[in-house]
């Protein structure tokens, strides 16, 4: 019985040591823009890191506060800090890629632009 509860401890352990990481960017100007905010939500053995920015303004839109994942989404080590994630994302929609899904270091986005400073993503 012991192994069976140790069992389904590791299970439930490893199937949600995720930060599930999104941003949104719209009508920005350019200079940056004039909203920015970082929504972090941390549970026990999860979170969910959202930024959001808005209109024309002179901010940059880049975390402040990391959300970093456990493990990547193949198992094993650190994933990529959400700042590298979308630049990846910035680099695809500058070479005219707006809507796509890709691995980035053991991480997978999915993204969908409008134009470089309308867009968002999500990982998996």
């Amino acid at each position: 019985m012991k192994k069976l509860t140790l069992s389904l401890l590791i299970v439930a352990m490893s199937s949600s040591l995720y930060a599930h990481k999104s941003v949104t960017k719209s009508n920005g100007g350019l200079a940056g823009y004039k909203y920015s905010r970082e929504i972090h939500n941390h549970g026990w053995f999860s979170s969910t890191c959202s930024l959001i920015c808005e209109d024309p303004g002179n901010t940059s839109c880049r975390w402040k506060e990391s959300c970093t994942q456990i493990f990547t989404n193949n198992g094993g080590g650190f994933g990529p800090d959400a700042n590298s994630i979308d630049d990846m994302v910035m680099d695809h929609i500058s070479a005219g890629i707006f809507n796509g899904k890709a691995e980035f270091e053991g991480t997978v986005v999915i993204w969908e632009a409008e134009s470089i400073n309308d867009y968002s993503w999500r990982s998996l």
